[in-house]
């Protein structure tokens, strides 16, 4: 690395520490953990099942979203997930390898074609 690149690294690290260290000083930049996010939350279903989300933040959106897909469609969401992320096998066994190759192959030609944006979208989603 050249001599002026060590030097900006240098400067950024200062500048780092004291982002982490105030970021922690205040309690609404502290990550929530997971029996905090209900309170974040409010979930109102219509008369016909349409569930509609109130959160305060993204992170608190997520889990009732995960919420609601528990709710709706019980374990095969779960399954669904393991099976698009390509780790099936490490629950079925050798049975399911085949399908896992298949998805993770499709699952890096997408992350190959997606923007920066969309990937962390999908990586906040998950």
């Amino acid at each position: 690395m050249p001599r002026h690149g060590l030097r900006s690294l240098f400067a950024l690290v200062p500048i780092t520490a004291a982002g982490t260290l105030l970021g922690n000083a205040s309690p609404a930049a502290r990550p929530s953990r997971g029996d905090e996010l209900w309170r974040q939350v409010e979930i109102i279903r219509t008369a016909h099942g349409v569930p509609h989300i109130r959160a305060e933040n993204l992170r608190a959106a997520g889990y009732a979203l995960a919420w609601l897909q528990l709710e709706d469609y019980g374990p095969r969401a779960a399954l669904m997930s393991l099976r698009g992320r390509g780790e099936s096998a490490k629950v079925f066994g050798h049975d399911s390898i085949e399908l896992d190759f298949v998805n993770r192959a499709c699952r890096w030609i997408l992350w190959a074609t997606m923007s920066p944006r969309e990937i962390w979208a999908a990586a906040t989603r998950e």
